[in-house]
């Protein structure tokens, strides 16, 4: 394929929000050319195996170089010199010794069991419990298929809490003087412990997947129904998040009873030991098989729950963004007790109004609303509502996990653009941009692009990530930062009943977290599969967001060693899992970079180049769907051909209009798309190619009319429908089904 010298749009930067626009208007029929200055895709939302994050570390650890010369012409806008890392404080280490000649005696190692865990106070249900964690709480791999036999069953099961639960408050105290049942604990601890050496690590993590600016997804969510809408499911496979910890770092209830009665919550002793990590319920299903809620705290969660759907529901759209939908609560609908509380932090609704004691107002804010606790009801509401209406939408937990990690998210709307001939470089950027003079064709181009490698491009429209602007423009406008940590461990935090394929999210409220912030640090924790099913490693994520450009080694030290132990090559008494290696970093929040600013100081055309806002603090992705969707509606009424009529009505040289057979069954792709974002690509065997004025093939793109009855629904319809017919009408061909156990 030769490389193109005049296409409609000029994209810089694979993250996810460029790589929507770029899949969103090539599939509208517009020529793309779509690069990025780095040699893999996804830019800050990627993914790298383990040697290949190596080499990237020893980039980022070099010291920022800001060039502080402004620039006032296009001409002087060159991204390869401009463009800088913004890493920060990046630093790795191996706490593994290089041999294993340097590593100490492993037979004094037998005399600490490695599967207990003193952290972690794991009970049994009862004295003939049985020896191994029921299998009901797994949750299968979500893939793509083309197969059309049904979709096997995502009926919530219940989890076998008599094998393994902790004491968590006065509701559990019978609980706190059973023993430890250590049989329950997973293989994945192997009895006798691998002499891990830096040679033998980095081996066993040669194909692993190591995410650098991880996201949870809802299954209901803007960026679930932006990847049906575009098809690009067909290109992912997911797993659930089915294990979700509370964290209780004193590992103390320190806890408010309240008064039923006057409703005043009064703060007395710690009346039990709790663990550090609780297990949680995820789906609808746990929430009646936990012991750590008592009977009438059910009853009561459930109630809450329901009634958070319900009063969201009535105020506003599902498709309504949270914000929105949080600022159109009706308050006049609400009962004047809980309308007194909108306002009002969220656990002191929980306390006062729905009398939760303590431990399950912190659980219920922290670790189902996913917030902190500053959060208010007003804006815990459509958050409640998003968690219910994701359970039972493609399992029965909520939130789901891409199977090789967050870059999957922007190849896959890269490959999308790519089928409808988009074109694709690495390892290429802007080097200067030439305006061209307005000339009496109506459709010349608006810029002469000059490229790294040589290439010149004429094009209409620019668009550049945030994070491949110039650096000395970009960081300026940055307000928020977010520290991330990455570990790889030996065991799991949370041992007990732990399957190969579970992956568990734990929500940890820190001091020195963004003011503004509404959400608490996650960390997320990801088993290294071998082929025979076993687990001898894990990925450990910890992400937070800051107000300043902060040390994450120092922000995240006392957690870590709160849950890890501190040496990982000698005796290990605690119990805790080992770090084997580490990485910290801190990435700037481009959520808020102004794209107008750069065109001002270019004394450009604003409408002409855009800067694409880069992935922000948040534990999701909305964010970026809803600036993707801004800026390629702005980007398509740009470069809109003024010339391009409908297929149906050509016009000969002469001027007038003929009608051919051909022409009458053609649409564009561009009239084919029905306003909603992302454009719907249309079914294979319906494109054709077309030339407007002979009828025949050509380079340009065509697609047969189909009746409006016969075009499939933008969603399954209903929170719970994922029936093999709805998934069908939307994917075509695709369809969600469930892959075996590993």
């Amino acid at each position: 394929m030769d490389f193109p010298n005049d296409v409609d749009y000029v994209i810089v930067g694979t993250g996810l929000a460029e790589s929507m626009i770029a899949a969103s208007l090539a599939i509208t029929g517009h020529s793309v050319l779509h690069m990025d200055k780095h040699e893999h895709y996804g830019t800050f939302m990627t993914s790298f195996r383990f040697p290949e994050l190596l080499n990237e570390i020893n980039k980022w650890s070099a010291p920022p170089a800001i060039d502080s010369v402004p620039i006032s012409t296009l001409d002087e806008l060159n991204l390869a010199t401009l463009s800088k890392s913004l890493f920060r404080n990046c630093a790795s280490r191996f706490l593994v010794p290089e041999t294993e000649g340097h590593t100490e005696a492993k037979g004094n190692q037998d005399e600490v069991t490695p599967n207990i865990y003193s952290c972690i106070e794991v009970l049994s249900a009862s004295e003939d419990a049985p020896s191994s964690m029921s299998k009901a709480n797994s949750q299968p791999n979500l893939h793509i298929s083309n197969s059309s036999g049904p979709l096997p069953s995502s009926e919530p099961q219940p989890i076998s809490d008599t094998t393994a639960a902790v004491a968590i408050s006065d509701t559990t105290n019978a609980l706190s003087s059973l023993s430890m049942d250590t049989s329950s604990l997973s293989s994945s601890n192997p009895s006798q412990p691998v002499a891990w050496t830096k040679a033998t690590l980095i081996d066993r993590l040669r194909r692993a997947d190591f995410d650098i600016l991880p996201r949870l997804i809802f299954a209901e969510s803007p960026i679930v129904k932006a990847m049906i809408r575009s098809d690009v499911t067909r290109y992912l496979e997911f797993r659930s998040i089915n294990r979700l910890l509370s964290f209780n770092p004193e590992g103390r209830d320190q806890q408010e009873t309240v008064d039923p009665k006057s409703r005043q919550p009064s703060i007395g002793p710690p009346q039990t030991t709790s663990s550090v990590l609780v297990k949680v319920p995820v789906s609808r299903g746990e929430v009646f098989q936990t012991r750590i809620l008592s009977l009438s705290q059910k009853r009561m969660l459930v109630g809450f729950l329901e009634w958070c759907a319900a009063v969201t529901a009535s105020s506003s759209s599902p498709d309504t963004s949270s914000e929105a939908r949080a600022r159109g609560l009706d308050s006049s609908s609400l009962d004047p007790e809980d309308a007194a509380y909108l306002d009002s932090p969220l656990i002191d609704y929980l306390q006062r109004k729905r009398n939760l004691d303590g431990f399950i107002s912190r659980v219920v804010v922290n670790c189902l609303a996913l917030a902190n606790s500053t959060i208010t009801l007003r804006n815990a509401l459509p958050r409640f509502r998003r968690l219910i209406c994701s359970m039972n939408r493609v399992g029965p937990f909520p939130l789901l996990w891409p199977m090789f990690g967050c870059g999957e998210l922007p190849q896959s709307f890269c490959r999308m653009c790519a089928v409808f001939s988009g074109t694709y470089c690495l390892g290429r950027t802007i080097t200067a941009i030439r305006t061209i003079d307005a000339g009496v064709d109506a459709h010349a181009r608006r810029y002469i692009v000059h490229l790294s490698t040589g290439e010149q491009v004429s094009t209409s429209c620019v668009l550049i990530g945030a994070d491949q602007a110039p650096s000395a423009w970009v960081l300026p406008q940055v307000r928020r930062w977010i520290a991330r940590a990455i570990l790889v461990t030996e065991a799991s935090l949370f041992p007990a009943g732990h399957e190969p394929y579970d992956i568990t999210l734990v929500p940890i409220p820190m001091q020195g977290q963004s003011e503004v912030a509404i959400e608490p640090a996650f960390l997320l924790e990801t088993p290294v599969e071998k082929r025979n099913g076993r687990v001898e490693l894990f990925i450990t994520h910890l992400t937070a967001s800051c107000d300043s450009c902060v040390d994450a080694a120092e922000f995240f030290a006392s957690t870590i060693d709160i849950l890890y132990a501190k040496d990982a090559t000698g005796s290990n008494p605690s119990g805790k899992p080992r770090i084997l290696w580490n990485c910290f970093f801190t990435l700037p929040d481009l959520s808020g970079v102004n794209q107008a600013l750069l065109t001002a100081n270019l004394g450009t055309e604003p409408a002409a180049i855009f800067v694409v806002p880069g992935p922000d603090s948040s534990l999701f992705m909305d964010g970026m769907v809803e600036q993707a969707e801004s800026i390629f509606h702005q980007a398509f009424e740009l470069v809109r051909r003024d010339s391009l009529r409908d297929a149906s009505e050509p016009v000969s040289s002469q001027g007038e209009t003929t009608t051919t057979a051909l022409s009458t069954a053609l649409i564009s792709l561009d009239a084919h798309w029905d306003g909603i974002f992302p454009p719907r690509p249309p079914r294979p065997e319906d494109l054709v190619f077309v030339d407007p004025e002979t009828g025949g093939e050509s380079d340009d793109w065509g697609i047969s009319t189909t009746p409006a009855s016969a075009r499939p629904a933008a969603l399954p319809s209903g929170h719970g429908d994922w029936s093999v017919a709805a998934v069908d009408s939307t994917l075509g061909e695709s369809e969600f089904t469930t892959a075996a156990d590993p």
